[in-house]
This record gives C-alpha cells, sequence and structure tokens, in this order.
C-alpha cells in the first residue's frame, strides 16, 4: 500500500520516477517492532526481550533453565507492570515456591505464558524439593517450559527470527546504498 500517493505537493514526474526506482531495485519489507518489541541493551547489545527469549530458544547451547532465567529476567523495554513484577526480588526465608507465588500474582493476567511458567515453575519446585529459587534444577525448568504452549513459545522464535531479518535488510541496503542508505530505526 503506497499512502500519501494524492498529495498535492507530489508531482507526477516524481511518482513516475519513484515507481521506476521501485521497478528497477526492488522493494524491501521490514517486520514493524510490534512483530518483536522494543529495543533496549543488554550486555551490550541493543535487543529486544523478546528477541533474546527467542535467541535463547534457538541457540543449541541454551539449557531450559538458561531459557526461564532469559524469560524471568526484567528488562527496561518491557511494559512498565509486568517489568514491576519480573523485578521483584526473593526475600530472606522465603522459598522458591513463594517467591514464585509473589511473581506470578504480580504479573498481569494477559500475561499467559509467563503465568503458565511460574505456575508451573511453583509445582514442580514443590515436586522436587527446590527450596530456593535461585538454585532451581535443570529438570524443574524442562517440566515447567513444557507447560507453556508451543505457540507462545513459537512466538519467542519469531520474534528472533523477526529481528535477524531486518538487521539483514539493514545490512544489504546499507551496502547497496539502496536509498542514499538510510535505514530508519522505526
Amino acid at each position: 500500500i503506497i499512502r500519501m500517493i494524492c498529495r498535492p505537493s507530489v508531482s507526477q514526474k516524481l511518482m513516475q520516477e519513484s515507481f521506476e526506482e521501485l521497478k528497477r531495485q526492488g522493494f524491501v519489507n521490514f517486520f514493524g517492532p510490534q512483530r518483536f518489541g522494543l529495543p533496549s541493551r543488554c550486555h551490550g547489545i541493543i535487543m529486544p526481550w523478546n528477541v533474546r527469549i527467542g535467541l535463547s530458544i534457538v541457540a543449541s547451547s541454551s539449557t531450559n533453565r538458561t531459557i526461564v532465567e532469559r524469560i524471568l529476567t526484567p528488562s527496561p523495554d518491557l511494559p512498565q507492570r509486568l517489568y514491576s513484577a519480573l523485578s521483584i526480588q526473593q526475600e530472606d526465608g522465603e522459598s522458591a515456591r513463594q517467591h514464585l507465588m509473589r511473581i506470578h500474582h504480580a504479573l498481569p493476567r494477559s500475561c499467559t505464558a509467563l503465568r503458565t511458567l511460574t505456575h508451573e515453575l511453583r509445582r514442580q519446585s514443590k515436586r522436587h524439593g527446590q527450596a530456593s529459587y535461585s538454585r532451581l534444577t535443570e529438570l524443574v525448568c524442562q517440566l515447567a517450559l513444557k507447560a507453556v504452549s508451543y505457540h507462545e513459545k513459537q512466538r519467542w522464535v519469531q520474534a528472533y527470527q523477526s529481528y535477524v531479518w531486518n538487521q539483514a535488510v539493514s545490512e544489504i541496503i546499507r551496502i547497496r546504498n539502496i536509498g542514499g542508505g538510510r535505514v530508519s530505526s522505526s
């Protein structure tokens, strides 16, 4: 869709030149930030929270525990209510189950994947005798991740794929100097 094509300030000649340029060089398609979230700086790399989780899921070196830690690590690019819930610290003498329950109850109801994960982590930590939140085992994390729906996990993977696509397209534009090599961050 070409928007704002009927503007009086756009000449017919300029429109025709633009269409010829599109025919010759093609069209670059980016995914918008709604696909993967807004970026924030983490470990020196600017990458949205959803993308970091997707990367953890597809990386062969990631353990289930690493993926769970990524999911439950607060990031400044998250909505405030979600960021606050994930920022809840474990209190002295508090069990993993109690801590996860406080996080679970603070999460917005719309965060079904996170609510499922925290619920299942609570259940599995009780079942497997995990007292410390910081020492959840690989097995507990694996069982908890299995409870999160395939579609929810797939969204994180797709966020990573979209991010990689946008990075590749940006590099192609820069190398080929398409449109003067300018790439918009939006």
